[in-house]
């Protein structure tokens, strides 16, 4: 079957040998496109009047002023079913994304999520279209060029008047009191206490993402086959209805930040994922002073069946085989200043941990101030959730750890699996014991003496950068 493209003669179109057309498409009256950069258009697209689709830019970073002769080609991507609004322009090196709608008058910089609503200058994200109807609608091939040989967009025979509705949408997601906040850890930050009590209890709030989910759509996905589509069309819909009921949808798990038992190796491909789920949302991160964090992942890590001394947790062998601990993933500036560029420097809260320790009101409103909400509301501080093992069981689990195993920690077939889980809950009820509470193993003090100023100059960066006032805390400000 012939392919159904209809171009208005006043139209301006440079290099169209570069364009890559699909089926259905519409490019309204007096529209300019630059196809130098190259640009592809999928099936039933509507781009209206006075649009501008300009795919090459100009190389100011040369040896001439304002710019030199060169032509930076970036190419555009426009995917199926997409409707540009009049007198948008889409910069070079964009993809709008399938089922997206582009509002009037928009200036489009950067990449739009299918079915993504976007709007202003720059576009922002304004809302997104309902998946189950789109879907519905594109199963059932409903398309705007219902008849064989005429524009869709053009053939007025089919086009009828409505009213507007009168009621105004209720929420604006580019509203900063209505934008998705992910909070990515760290490990040990009071994380739990934030999911279980904060995060759902909290009237304006709907805790939308936990690990599980997150895991699965976000962070398990092989890097050549992870798929934003797949998780915005899990996520999106939770988030619409979020909206919809004027809350804050949050999405939260430290696994995000990397798993700190094998240093972090993929904290930054996941940010990557994120942003191209979720371009527009808001970043969460907690730290925790190093060497207290290094001493509760340790516990955390003996907990879940480690065999590893402190020393030898610390100092792994570095061989490449498998990712093992990494002093340098508590190096907060790496990760902070990653997501700064990816989110905007305005979009990332640092809050240390020691605040919502020692200073657990100032950290609710610093919270709830940057998520635009109420942080008026009394939650349970005194509720420990999590809690680290004492000294003595951390030596005693350790010993009979080795014969455990059956874990991804120690991948080994248990040989008296009866006798360990025995030995487990004994340890387990003396760790309950004053006694046993009160020994002290003088772990954090070996950490000190191990890691010295190791995080000194990382921890300035940090303080400077984001204005966190370390000091007050206790943090190592002094290089090696």
């Amino acid at each position: 079957m012939e392919k159904q493209i209809c171009i208005h003669p006043s139209c301006i179109i440079d290099m169209p040998e570069n364009m890559q057309l699909g089926n259905n498409i519409h490019i309204g009256k007096d529209t300019e496109i630059q196809a130098a950069g190259g640009l592809k258009i999928g099936n039933n697209v509507v781009i209206s009047y006075h649009c501008v689709l300009w795919s090459i830019d100009h190389n100011y970073e040369g040896e001439l002023l304002p710019y030199d002769h060169a032509r930076i080609r970036k190419p555009i991507v426009i995917e199926d079913n997409v409707w540009i609004g009049r007198n948008s322009i889409i910069r070079g090196g964009v993809t709008v994304g399938e089922g997206a709608v582009i509002a009037m008058g928009s200036v489009v910089v950067k990449d739009v999520p299918p079915l993504a609503i976007v709007g202003g200058n720059p576009a922002k994200i304004l809302k997104f279209r309902n998946p189950e109807r789109y879907n519905a609608l594109k199963k059932d091939n409903k398309s705007l060029w219902i008849s064989e040989g005429k524009c869709g967009a053009c053939d007025p025979e089919h086009f009828y008047f409505v009213d507007s509705k009168s009621q105004q949408p209720k929420i604006n997601f580019i509203n900063k009191n209505n934008e998705l906040l992910i909070h990515i850890g760290y490990h040990k930050t009071a994380t739990t206490w934030l999911q279980q009590y904060y995060f759902p209890q909290h009237p304006q709030i709907d805790f939308i993402g936990k690990h599980e989910d997150l895991w699965e759509n976000l962070m398990s996905p092989h890097g050549f086959d992870f798929d934003p589509k797949i998780a915005q069309e899990f996520f999106y819909p939770k988030i619409e209805q979020a909206l919809q009921k004027n809350l804050i949808p949050v999405i939260s798990a430290e696994r995000l930040s990397g798993n700190p038992h094998s240093g972090g190796y993929d904290s930054k491909e996941i940010a990557d994922h994120l942003k191209k789920v979720f371009p527009e949302a808001k970043i969460l991160i907690m730290i925790r002073h190093q060497p207290e964090a290094i001493l509760s992942n340790y516990k955390q890590y003996i907990k879940m069946g480690g065999i590893c001394t402190l020393k030898e947790y610390l100092f792994p062998p570095q061989e490449g085989r498998i990712p093992l601990f990494r002093l340098d993933n508590l190096k907060y500036h790496k990760l902070a200043n990653y997501y700064a560029k990816l989110f905007g420097k305005e979009n990332i809260k640092i809050i240390p941990y020691e605040k919502f320790r020692f200073h657990p009101q100032a950290f609710l409103e610093e919270l709830a101030n940057f998520m635009g909400i109420d942080s008026k509301i009394s939650f349970p501080f005194e509720e420990k959730v999590n809690q680290s093992l004492c000294d003595a069981t951390i030596l005693l689990k350790r010993k009979v750890n080795r014969w455990h195993g059956n874990d991804s920690l120690f991948p080994v077939t248990p040989p008296f699996p009866n006798i360990t889980k025995k030995l487990f809950d004994l340890i387990q009820k003396l760790d309950k014991k004053p006694l046993f509470r009160r020994y002290n193993a003088h772990f954090i003090e070996q950490i000190h003496n191990d890691i010295g100023h190791f995080y000194g100059e990382s921890n300035r960066q940090l303080n400077e950068t984001f204005e966190l006032n370390l000091q007050t805390y206790h943090y190592c400000l002094e290089s090696i």
